[in-house]
């Protein structure tokens, strides 16, 4: 803008506030009316933008400013031992609560339009399906049913081509004993790092948990089942956390099985409570690489393993 209109917009501004004063019914018609009135709401918005761009923490980089609101988010721990416990936030905080950023001003809308991290936390709460379309190629954490263990089966078909993707998938389901056949399970998962599967009333599986995700989860390291006593012997042997609850007694593995399970692991630390298993204790022993060198200790109650 240059000089002259810079001190001729404020004129003109006083002007029209002026005309519109003596303004009457009779001047224009309603088409008119409407034409002028989306005028001047694109002028406000203009006028708008430009005092939100002055503001100082809209002076920031648009990454550092993504990277704030990204901090208003819920971040839970990737290791969700014993969810139905009430232990974590999620069981009272707000998940869409950061979405109020979005009417704060056309910026912060821009902002947060173009970073797919910021919509990388799907959860069965709020519209998974336009988290996932707006996150593009960012890697998914995906929570569904932790607070009420109930979801639409449509939000695992908005996630079926995206298993690749996958970095942390937590999953709480009640009476759907035939979920884990679900095509979102067929497909490999390499950048999984953390998986949670609870499946209440599957009487049909036994306490085993069936093939899922092709057995391809080379980055797994944090595992928690709930009603899974067992699983595919080629599985889950880079585990670094582990916790298995309300499991059937009738299907419990002996505990030949389960130490033989153990030694397969390269890096085990811990593992969370087991229902019947409350004197388990784990320790921190270092030794040598080629064994499970942090399982030190059990000591299983009278009657279990």
């Amino acid at each position: 803008m240059s000089p002259s209109q810079r001190h001729a917009f404020p004129a003109l501004v006083r002007k029209l506030l002026d005309s519109a004063k003596i303004l009457g019914p009779a001047d224009f018609n309603a088409s008119e009316l409407e034409t002028m009135d989306s005028a001047l709401q694109t002028v406000s918005a203009k006028l708008r933008g430009i005092r939100n761009s002055m503001q100082p923490i809209n002076r920031l980089p648009p990454e550092l400013l993504a990277y704030i609101f990204g901090e208003t988010q819920l971040r839970l721990p990737s290791f969700l031992p014993l969810p139905s416990a009430g232990f974590h936030d999620y069981e009272n905080w707000d998940w869409r609560e950061w979405l109020n950023l979005l009417e704060v001003c056309r910026h912060w809308r821009g902002v947060i339009a173009s970073s797919p991290e910021l919509w990388s936390n799907v959860c069965s709460l709020a519209d998974a399906p336009a988290f996932i379309r707006r996150s593009h190629g960012a890697e998914l954490v995906v929570y569904l049913g932790l607070r009420d263990s109930g979801f639409s089966p449509s939000l695992l078909k908005a996630l079926d081509s995206h298993t690749s993707r996958l970095r942390e998938f937590h999953m709480r389901a009640k009476g759907l004993g035939d979920i884990l056949e679900h095509q979102l399970f067929s497909s490999p998962a390499p950048r999984l790092n953390s998986l949670l599967i609870e499946v209440e009333a599957r009487e049909e599986l036994s306490g085993i948990l069936p093939p899922i995700f092709c057995g391809h989860m080379p980055k797994l390291r944090q595992l928690a089942l709930g009603y899974f006593t067992s699983w595919p012997k080629e599985y889950f042997h880079n585990l670094t956390s582990l916790c298995l609850y309300n499991q059937r007694s009738s299907s419990f593995p002996t505990t030949t099985e389960f130490l033989d399970f153990f030694r397969t692991l390269s890096s085990y630390r811990g593992t969370g409570p087991c229902p019947r298993r409350s004197h388990t204790t784990v320790g921190d022993r270092r030794g040598s690489s080629n064994r499970s060198p942090y399982f030190t200790e059990t000591s299983p109650e009278a009657g279990s393993w």
